[in-house]
């Protein structure tokens, strides 16, 4: 599970997600929009360390 603040502070980075495994795989994204955002910049993702993520324009980990 990964979470990330996107920030208020200019327009929103467009996210993308895909399956690089060889067998079908469940994806939810959750947008919380009742209050804020914490930030006015896009932080970096944080995890729980419960499954992977990889970025595949950089090839990190998020």
């Amino acid at each position: 599970m990964a979470f990330k603040t996107v920030g208020s502070g200019g327009p929103l980075t467009p996210h993308r997600i895909r399956n690089l495994e060889d067998h079908a795989v469940t994806h939810y994204i959750v947008e919380l929009i009742s209050e804020p955002s914490p930030s006015r910049v896009e932080l970096p993702s944080e995890t729980n360390d419960r499954g992977s993520a990889v970025d595949v324009r950089t090839g990190e980990p998020f």
